[in-house]
């Protein structure tokens, strides 16, 4: 009823940041973890820091199939709880625990088997690709934490307990940071490992995150029983007819990250290790992002479904100027920051004088992918998914990677960066449409 009011009632500036401040914090934990990660390994060298980007797409992929595992049995379980079902609820939570289970089983025996066979398919150096297989060797095989920490997360969201899931991130991100800087280049009386301390790093933080899970679930009265972990046909279908749609659209960003670190590989040895530098540090700024967009939709929804088109209008209106000036900042510290970049990510020579060009191209971007990103919430808080969908699979999927490819061979591989500028020119377009086409049924009183 509480949060009904506040919907309803509160000042829109008020309640925007109120509902937007917890999840940013959490997706920022992730994020900073990311860039300091990047960072410490960098300082090994520049093969290092080639490996952890070709990993990456695999850790996406665990992700991925995680995620949407615990997305599905949150959905379910938030549902199960309304009705008070007490034994139903204690089956989903040991169903998602036993499918998340197998799902590290069987990471990990592709990581044992095929983590060399995925890094010598970029045909590198052989450092980089013995950097490469003791790193993903180690994340993949002791990939249980990973997998335990995100399903505790939605299963904290769906009790109620989204605080739990910030502490969780934070203490992973903070632990992992510490262990990043003890393990890589040694302490007191623990020799530096290099790289394979950054993956022992990892996993050490993932299961400390989910020892914090299992603290934090002791307060609830769960009850839970051998037999709930044996799989229910019944549980496990209701969780992946939510949960599958997830697993493919996070999984699509793995399989393009792959492809253009192919295409990368066959024209520059910087390619890659830029691409890499890159992304970690746009997650700190898509991470706030997101952040803000997830904290839309049940404002914007909530307000559609009461038909109140002027809070409605209003809320659009605060989060799109919020997010546009996060990408504009965004995009002025890429062009006039590109030397603290460098230095944070201990680039070599060679790397800066191609990077810079990189970098300044790749955050023309932003502006453009900040209002697509508003308006795929959009279209999802008022039921119209089928238009994020494609918004999702124009900026991932169209027309970047033939003009990237094309560029990069015929014309000239610093202007090859311009391909992401088009796809999200085009998607921006595409969705613009979408909204002239609803407008007047949404906004316009």
């Amino acid at each position: 009823m509480h949060l009904s009011h506040d919907m309803e009632n509160m000042e829109m500036k008020k309640l925007a940041f109120r509902m937007s401040v917890p999840t940013i914090l959490s997706m920022l934990s992730l994020a900073l973890y990311n860039l300091v990660d990047g960072a410490m390994v960098s300082s090994i060298n520049q093969n290092a820091l080639t490996a952890i980007s070709l990993a990456q797409p695999v850790q996406t992929l665990m992700i991925a199939v995680a995620l949407g595992t615990a997305v599905g049995a949150n959905s379910l379980l938030s549902r199960r709880l309304g009705e008070k079902n007490e034994d139903v609820v204690n089956k989903i939570i040991a169903n998602t625990f036993a499918l998340n289970i197998i799902g590290w089983l069987i990471t990990a025996v592709l990581g044992f088997f095929g983590a060399e066979v995925f890094i010598r398919f970029f045909k590198q150096s052989e450092v980089v690709v013995e950097y490469g297989v003791t790193y993903l060797s180690i994340c993949t095989v002791f990939s249980l934490g990973l997998y335990m920490q995100t399903t505790f997360e939605k299963i904290f969201e769906a009790l109620g307990k989204p605080s739990y899931t910030t502490m969780e991130n934070l203490a992973g991100a903070v632990i992992n940071i510490v262990l990043d800087f003890i393990l890589i280049f040694g302490f007191y009386k623990i020799p530096a490992m290099g790289i394979r301390g950054a993956a022992i790093a990892t996993v050490i933080a993932q299961f400390c995150a989910t020892i914090i899970g299992i603290l934090h679930i002791r307060h609830f009265d769960l009850n839970l029983k051998l037999k709930d972990f044996l799989l229910s046909k019944e549980i496990v279908r209701d969780i992946y007819i939510v949960g599958f749609p997830t697993i493919v659209l996070e999984s699509i960003s793995s399989f393009v990250t792959v492809i253009l670190n192919k295409i990368f590989s066959v024209f520059s040895e910087n390619a890659i290790p830029i691409w890499g530098l890159y992304m970690r540090v746009q997650t700190f700024l898509f991470m706030t992002v997101y952040g803000l967009t997830n904290a839309m939709v049940p404002i914007v929804a909530y307000n559609f479904g009461a038909k109140n088109k002027k809070r409605v209008k209003e809320a659009f209106k605060i989060f799109m100027v919020a997010v546009e000036t996060l990408m504009i900042a965004g995009t002025l510290f890429f062009n006039f920051g590109t030397d603290i970049i460098f230095d944070v990510f201990h680039a070599e020579e060679s790397l800066r004088a191609v990077g810079g060009i990189a970098l300044k191209t790749l955050s023309i971007s932003f502006v453009f992918a900040g209002i697509s990103l508003v308006l795929s919430a959009f279209f999802q808080a008022i039921g119209k998914g089928k238009y994020s969908l494609i918004i999702f699979l124009l900026r991932q999927l169209s027309i970047n990677i033939p003009i990237l490819y094309v560029v990069g061979k015929y014309i000239n591989t610093d202007y090859m960066w311009s391909a992401f500028i088009l796809s999200e020119i085009l998607a921006m377009v595409i969705a613009l449409l979408f909204m002239r086409k609803i407008k007047k049924e949404v906004i316009e009183e």
